[in-house]
């Protein structure tokens, strides 16, 4: 059994996550840009572009809680 759209998305969301707090990605916005120059094109290219821009506007610990808490599978689960 494969790996769900839904389970890609959240496991590139935690990665970016994941990537800030490691200090990986240091400059958000310019993250984000880079995403302009090549779009994401799979569900865990968008989850990270989702959370680079979650933590962009709310902040990374904001953005951490939202995936510890549960709360993204629900919103994922609702938009799909």
């Amino acid at each position: 059994m494969g790996i769900s759209v839904k389970e890609h998305f959240i496991n590139g969301f935690n990665y970016a996550v994941n990537d800030v707090e490691d200090g990986e990605i240091y400059d958000v916005e310019l993250a984000i840009k880079g995403f302009e120059i090549d779009p994401a094109d799979s569900p865990t290219q968008s989850g990270y572009l989702d959370a680079l821009l979650k933590i962009n506007k709310r902040g990374l610990k904001t953005t951490r809680d939202l995936l510890i808490s549960g709360e993204l599978r629900k919103l994922v689960s609702r938009n799909n």
